[in-house]
């Protein structure tokens, strides 16, 4: 089972870090990189998209913002330096809540 995989964060390196994951697991299959919300919407309409690495703290819109402004979504996983934003994360039913740095 193959999982197609977008990544959305405005940080250059933390998208790096993440792709490097993906690259690392054969079944993740990186469909793209995205630098804020606006992006991954247009992403979402054009790709499938499995499983969105998602930061909360991005430009224009939020992650959160975008979480609440998407219909039908992949399962998603918070990738964020923000403990205190878990419980409404979770409230919005993310798959998971992963704090950087990643190691």
């Amino acid at each position: 089972m193959e999982l197609r995989c977008l990544v959305a964060d405005d940080e250059p390196i933390a998208r790096q870090i993440m792709e490097n994951y993906l690259a690392q697991i054969p079944y993740l299959i990186h469909v793209g990189s995205c630098k804020d919300a606006f992006e991954v919407m247009q992403v979402l309409q054009t790709e499938q998209v499995d499983l969105l690495f998602l930061d909360i703290n991005m430009p224009k819109l939020s992650g959160m913002g975008l979480l609440r402004s998407l219909a039908h979504r992949p399962e998603v996983i918070i990738t964020t330096a923000y403990a205190e934003h878990a419980v409404e994360s979770f409230e919005l039913s993310v798959t998971d809540y992963l704090l950087k740095p990643f190691s």
